[in-house]
């Protein structure tokens, strides 16, 4: 089924509904929404799937304690390592 069929088959759907089932698919809704205002997606990954703020806010502070720790490359030592990549490929 194409995203336009889909779509045609759930309106008709939501219009049969009774008011109470109707209520609760709107309440899912209204959370649904909530949650994509509240962690946008702000970028896609190498496969195209979406990366969430809350994600990427994870992974930075993960990297800012490596930081703090001593975990980084100084642009000295990566001018060396490039240096030895070019070399590699001459």
């Amino acid at each position: 089924m194409t995203e336009v069929q889909i779509r045609t088959e759930v309106h008709k759907m939501v219009d049969r509904l009774d008011e109470t089932l109707l209520a609760a698919i709107h309440s899912m809704l209204q959370t649904y929404e909530q949650k994509k205002e509240d962690d946008p997606i702000v970028g896609y990954d190498l496969n195209g799937l979406p990366l969430r703020a809350s994600l990427l806010k994870e992974e930075l502070l993960q990297e800012l304690e490596g930081v703090e720790k001593g975990h980084f490359i100084t642009i000295e030592d990566l001018e060396k390592k490039s240096e030895q990549w070019l070399t590699a490929t001459r």
